[in-house]
């Protein structure tokens, strides 16, 4: 029986995902040839993590690791204030009320840092929705372990949803339902069209609690 659902955040509770790929240029944007670097480096496939990126764009620039730590430290501050008022995504609030309200168990994971992850849920409000919060270093494969075994609970208990190739394969991996959420890659939509509201999320629960 389902019991305990697991949110990513960008792109599935907040509309965040082009706010976070053009803070990578927002950062850079007083620096020569800082707009073409970073579109270089974000623009491949893997680019890695806000540090990564960031490591990587120190080295091309010939700026100091120090300076590359401090792009990724500006970087955080800026999402951090400009995601703390992004709009949500369509029936996030009304949807996480109604759930609780259930009795759920509800956590977010997410590839945001952890450090990161919390203040941005308490600045959104939502916090009180949630038994817990996993971000970075931590993979997503790994906040599923961690939150089973906070729960208690086995992995057919647990539903993620996101819309993120990372979320698909972390369910799939332990052995979780998966319900893909509105720009959700097509690798991760073979079985279930992606949801275009979260308020269509606890029908769809329903769905597979009885197949």
């Amino acid at each position: 029986m389902i019991s305990c659902i697991v949110f990513d955040f960008d792109g599935t509770l907040v509309n965040s995902n082009a706010i976070k790929r053009q803070a990578f240029f927002d950062i850079v944007s007083d620096l020569p040839g800082g707009h073409d670097t970073m579109q270089e480096i974000v623009s491949q496939p893997a680019a890695g993590s806000r540090y990564e990126i960031c490591e990587r764009f120190a080295d091309k620039t010939c700026l100091s690791i120090d300076d590359g730590h401090a792009l990724a430290q500006k970087y955080s501050q800026h999402c951090s204030t400009v995601i703390s008022q992004a709009e949500e995504m369509p029936g996030a609030m009304s949807t996480l009320e109604h759930l609780r309200s259930q009795g759920y168990h509800m956590f977010v994971s997410s590839a945001t840092p952890s450090v990161d992850l919390k203040p941005l849920l308490d600045a959104r409000n939502i916090s009180r929705f949630f038994d817990g919060s996993f971000g970075m270093p931590s993979s997503k494969v790994e906040n599923l372990q961690k939150i089973a075994a906070i729960t208690h609970l086995n992995m057919k208990d647990i539903v993620v949803v996101g819309d993120g190739l990372d979320d698909y394969l972390s369910a799939f991996k332990m052995g979780c339902s998966f319900v893909p959420v509105f720009n959700a890659p097509s690798a991760a939509t073979v079985d279930m069209q992606p949801l275009q509201t979260l308020t269509a999320l606890p029908d769809v629960i329903k769905d597979i609690q009885s197949s």
